[in-house]
């Protein structure tokens, strides 16, 4: 029996056996008569020159739907929660199929295609239908299915694919759209804002520029934008018609950025509102957009005009670079000037510092010479006064020995002029220097003759 669930992959002829289908498989039996039986486990079957076949299960969610298409030809969807078992003898294949969810606002289109007997349809021998009953072979029916739901088509109908080329980033300079890459859905949003940013090119050669719009819109009318097989190509065809009959004229030759800002505004000027734009009001409403508001973003150079205003741009910068360098040498010239005349201010401000230095330091040095001249003679002073005070004090100790001796009735010439008196006396007297040379004899007759 195993652990394992068997599959469409498992076939056996058993001669004489059994098999153990488990709860949750399911086989299908062939006896040597090659009549069949199908078998849901939990089973114990006896087989006898048989064949078994295990079979495939497929299961859909809630949110899903089977696919069966059975060998007699008819297709049948059954909707989840359900499990089936793919039976060869009853069914061709078995497919699961995810059911389409919309959103709020959200919106497909289901074409019903009724199911017609043969009887029903009488054919001619080139294969065409007889016209009595041709209206049988084209009977078509369509609806819408809004969301928010969740849709689970039936046998009989198919989601109708939407192949539309879409809203261009840029628009050429002809009205033939349609040709670019194709956008395929199914889905289409209702009521909701949307936002078409293009660029549309205005003018022609070294005067075209590149204006880029704004356009927002939402759709509000599915019966009218199915009546279309490309929306999008009409509205691209309004807005270009639009755009050459506002701006019928040629522009002119732009050769400065002066120029272009004249164009700028002019083009801005003649694009703003809704009202510039009544082609593409008008188609948006026929066709189910509604056109909610245009507006200028930014208007551009074409490729000629770009490299006209790049060359000029060019130029104008190297004008501005030269004029820049020779305001940079001037002013370079100028911070030379500064420089040196601070530099020769600095050096007399240096040159009259050392003058005032040198001043006051001869100043000082001679303050100092002063002073020290006042000191040696402050000094030289102290030193006679301390001299003559000792002369004084001499004298007067010599006067004093003097007076003691003529006191005493000492007949002073005669004892000074003797030999013993002067040699008694001369130690005495030479105390007193401005004495000592007259109590001398031979100085005294000196002193004398150079009298007479």
């Amino acid at each position: 029996m195993g652990v394992a669930f068997r599959s469409g992959g498992y076939t056996k002829f058993v001669r004489i056996g059994g098999r153990t289908i488990k709860d949750g498989e399911a086989a299908a039996i062939w006896n040597r008569s090659g009549e069949h039986s199908q078998i849901v486990g939990p089973k114990r079957i006896l087989m006898f020159y048989s064949t078994i076949r295990f079979l495939t299960r497929f299961k859909a969610e809630a949110d899903q739907y089977l696919k069966i298409q059975h060998r007699d030809g008819t297709v049948e969807h059954l909707q989840g929660p359900v499990q089936m078992y793919l039976n060869p003898s009853f069914h061709d294949t078995i497919s699961v199929n995810d059911g389409i969810k919309l959103k709020e606002n959200e919106v497909i289109q289901v074409s019903h295609l009724p199911m017609l007997k043969n009887e029903d349809i009488a054919y001619n021998t080139d294969g065409t239908a007889v016209e009595k009953d041709e209206s049988l072979v084209v009977k078509k029916s369509k609806r819408f299915v809004l969301g928010p739901a969740l849709f689970i088509p039936a046998e009989d109908e198919i989601v109708e694919e939407f192949s539309w080329s879409g809203l261009p980033e840029e628009t050429c300079c002809t009205l033939n759209y349609g040709s670019g890459d194709i956008s395929r859905f199914k889905k289409i949003q209702l009521h909701t804002k949307r936002v078409w940013s293009v660029k549309v090119p205005i003018g022609s050669g070294s005067a075209k520029v590149h204006a880029s719009l704004a356009i927002t819109y939402t759709i509000d009318s599915i019966d009218k934008v199915t009546m279309h097989s490309d929306p999008c190509a009409f509205i691209c065809g309004a807005l270009m018609g639009d755009i050459q009959d506002l701006l019928s004229e040629d522009l002119p030759t732009v050769k400065s950025a002066a120029d272009f800002r004249s164009i700028q505004t002019k083009v801005t000027y003649k694009m703003s509102g809704s009202k510039s734009f009544p082609n593409l009001m008008g188609t948006g409403e026929a066709i189910g957009f509604s056109i909610d508001s245009i507006q200028v973003l930014e208007v551009t150079p074409g490729s000629r005009m770009q490299k006209q205003l790049a060359t000029e741009h060019e130029r104008e910068m190297r004008m501005n670079a030269q004029v820049a360098n020779k305001e940079s040498e001037i002013k370079f010239q100028e911070l030379e000037l500064e420089e040196r005349r601070k530099k020769m201010e600095n050096e007399i401000e240096l040159s009259r510092k050392e003058a005032k230095m040198q001043a006051d330091l001869a100043e000082e040095l001679h303050v100092q010479k002063v002073s020290a001249l006042t000191q040696e003679q402050e000094m030289t002073k102290i030193r006679k006064q301390e001299n003559l005070g000792s002369l004084k004090a001499s004298d007067a100790l010599v006067l004093e020995f003097l007076g003691n001796l003529k006191e005493l009735g000492v007949d002073m010439s005669k004892y000074l002029c003797t030999e013993a008196g002067n040699k008694a006396s001369r130690k005495i007297i030479d105390r007193a220097p401005s004495l000592a040379t007259y109590s001398n004899p031979a100085t005294f007759s000196d002193s004398e003759e150079r009298k007479e």
